[in-house]
């Protein structure tokens, strides 16, 4: 068996939805992609393991944009990559710029891709790019079936959450103070990374995940967690939410289906995101398909990041957000205990082609 070359994707997560895209594409051609999840590690010495999994990558990407150069750890990271190409051979740097930005002096002179359009747009400049820098990598090996596909599953995020039984700011003298709130959250959050983990372990090899660290990380996807306030049982009191996110890149589909119509409930899932990329591009899909939810839902909120919601019978609330290139389907319900039972009976892949169908009727 040959291997399996590896690509490490340095970025700011303010531009991470223009860099999962290019992730996945990558993942579709063969390469296993590690996304840099620094940010799981607030608080540790996470230098010298980001620094290892730079030096074991055979190319490294870095997306550029204005917030990637303010980023000191992008900075950091650019400047690590370099000094291994340099001094070991490996990993090759290449530049991929995701936002009008002038490319650094240090790598101006090198080979880099402007996908600061659609990805669709640049994706021969990426493959061409990559062979220079892995001629030994055979790109086209898996190109003419993902050329075919209009339509594919390049993510698929799975949302725990779980909140503090004990709330602080009470005004009848409890002694629970916002530290007791905070220790019960980081407890609800290593419960919630254990099943996360879990998750995992249905999509990824054993092999694959490196558990040296107390945050296992794993090629193709990305976690993240994070505690924030909610309301206490009395007003003025806060409690806290605590939340971890599991993204992972171009799923098993079946895997997918076994996992969500059988065990969301004891995983703890409250909400699936799923993400299509619509290759080639569809010219003002965000109106066509916004026009379809109008025709046919009543629309119970909209902004620019998530779409819109609108609510299915039996209480199924969807978020629906779409771009000429990607359409980001979030499945939920109010109640945990009904989203097992819901999302078994949704199918996303039906609800999507239904919004592309319209395409025909929008003029």
């Amino acid at each position: 068996m040959s291997k399996q070359h590896s690509v490490f994707i340095s970025y700011t997560h303010k531009d991470r939805d223009r860099v999962v895209p290019i992730a996945s594409y990558l993942g579709r051609l063969g390469l296993r992609v590690w996304l840099d999840t620094k940010e799981l590690a607030a608080g540790q010495s996470i230098v010298e393991s980001i620094s290892h999994a730079i030096s074991q990558s055979d190319l490294y990407v870095v997306a550029l944009s204005p917030d990637a150069l303010s980023s000191a750890w992008v900075n950091h990271e650019l400047n690590t990559a370099l000094t291994f190409e340099i001094t070991q051979g490996h990993p090759k740097v290449l530049p991929v710029i995701v936002g009008k930005v002038d490319v650094p002096a240090m790598i101006k002179s090198r080979l880099y891709v402007d996908l600061s359009g659609t990805l669709d747009a640049g994706k021969s400049s990426l493959r061409q790019a990559i062979h220079k820098n892995l001629p030994e990598f055979d790109v086209t090996e898996s190109l003419p079936a993902e050329e075919k596909t209009k339509l594919s599953l390049g993510s698929v995020t799975f949302r725990l959450r779980a909140e503090t039984d004990k709330y602080y700011g009470s005004a009848f003298g409890d002694d629970i103070t916002k530290s007791d709130v905070e220790e019960e959250a980081a407890i609800l959050l290593k419960r919630l990374r254990k099943k996360a983990n879990g998750i995992l372990l249905n999509f990824v090899a054993a092999a694959e995940m490196d558990f040296t660290t107390p945050y296992p990380k794993f090629p193709n996807g990305d976690v993240t967690e994070y505690t924030e306030d909610s309301g206490g049982d009395f007003v003025g009191t806060i409690r806290k939410e605590a939340v971890v996110n599991v993204e992972v890149l171009n799923p098993d589909e079946q895997k997918l289906n076994d996992l969500v119509s059988s065990k969301l409930a004891s995983l703890g899932v409250s909400k699936v995101v799923y993400s299509f990329f619509v290759s080639p591009p569809i010219d003002n899909l965000s109106q066509i398909a916004l026009q379809r939810l109008q025709d046919n839902h009543v629309i119970l909120g909209w902004d620019p990041e998530n779409g819109a919601d609108v609510e299915l019978p039996d209480d199924l609330t969807l978020s629906v957000a779409p771009t000429s290139e990607r359409i980001r389907l979030g499945i939920e319900t109010k109640y945990a205990f009904q989203f097992e039972k819901r999302a078994k009976e949704f199918s996303v892949r039906e609800f999507i082609d239904w919004l592309i169908a319209r395409k025909s009727k929008v003029g």
